[in-house]
């Protein structure tokens, strides 16, 4: 039984309680880094000597009305969509009474369309982030003052 074998380092155990090798023990070497499974190769295989009739016949599904097929040769002619750069003008944000009028700038911009709502998703939470360092900025220089005492 090997889950208690002692190993060639003496009073330690080869093996766990679940039979899995201690940490240090076995060949070391494991599965090759990029090795792939036989059967995934062999599909690939069959799938490479086939492909340009596959593609026509997907392709020719597609044109005939079948949804599912024309989904997924969209989704192979499409790049999937990457989220884009913003211009936006939003005032200056130095304190928390500066908030709201960022956040209001944000909703006006998705009731006019510049904006999705998961675009301003996005803004909406850096603008939060930047509310929690001005907040972090506030308690530090109200801890100084408390530190140095009165009259300091």
């Amino acid at each position: 039984m090997l889950i208690n074998q002692p190993s060639k380092n003496g009073d330690k155990t080869v093996r766990d309680g679940s039979g899995r090798f201690r940490k240090g023990n076995g060949c070391g070497r494991g599965r090759p880094a990029g090795s792939r499974n036989k059967a995934s190769l062999l599909v690939e295989k069959l799938l490479d000597d086939e492909a340009v009739s596959i593609a026509t016949t997907a392709i020719d599904l597609a044109k005939a009305g079948d949804t599912s097929m024309l989904k997924c040769c969209l989704e192979r002619l499409l790049a999937p969509r990457k989220t884009r750069p913003m211009r936006l003008a939003l005032p200056a944000i130095e304190t928390a009474s500066d908030l709201p009028s960022a956040t209001a700038a944000v909703l006006n911009a998705v009731a006019s369309g510049k904006l999705c709502p998961t675009e301003a998703r996005g803004l909406v939470d850096l603008i939060a982030a930047h509310q929690r360092s001005l907040e972090l900025v506030e308690i530090s220089r109200r801890l100084d003052v408390l530190e140095k005492g009165p009259g300091a």
